[in-house]
């Protein structure tokens, strides 16, 4: 097999990966929206398998390309598939195309994730009673800010 052979291989079987970690991450856009936490730690515990999988492969991608003589930037690996069989590059695009999709899939899961980190927190100061959360303990929201006229605290006149 041609290394050019061994490199088809490679892409398609990241491209593969990538798919499976783009149903995963659908996966767990619904869980978050269910706000099923069981199901999140099942949909987590498959995508760090599937990342360790996906860094595998991209290792033995920048072995490819090092043993070519060639840096992985997006120059080089253009330039590179610009002497090879159309197939090549279509089969990169596709495989960058994927991991695009992935790449923004994360972003958005993140922030969700992130959104329900910061309710999560915010419930548990208004139950706690601490301080620093957006209520507080005395159930009224900004308790710390003054009234207009007399100086005192809204809660005291709440």
């Amino acid at each position: 097999m041609s290394q050019a052979e061994d490199f088809v291989r490679l892409v398609a079987a990241e491209a593969e990966a990538v798919k499976a970690f783009v149903v995963l991450l659908n996966e767990e856009a619904k869980v978050l929206r269910a706000n099923d936490v069981d199901a999140l730690g099942q949909v987590t515990a498959a995508k760090e398998k599937l990342v360790g999988e996906l860094g595998a492969i991209g290792k033995k991608r920048e072995a490819f390309f090092a043993s070519m003589g060639l840096t992985q930037n997006a120059a080089a690996v253009d330039s590179w598939l610009a002497g090879q069989p159309p197939r090549f590059a279509e089969a990169w695009r596709e495989l960058m195309r994927l991991a695009e999709a992935a790449k923004e899939l994360n972003l958005v899961n993140g922030q969700c994730i992130a959104l329900l980190s910061r309710d999560t927190k915010a419930r548990l100061a208004a139950i706690t009673g601490r301080e620093d959360g957006i209520y507080t303990g005395r159930a009224s929201p900004f308790a710390s800010l003054s009234s207009f006229d007399t100086g005192s605290r809204i809660r005291d006149s709440v």
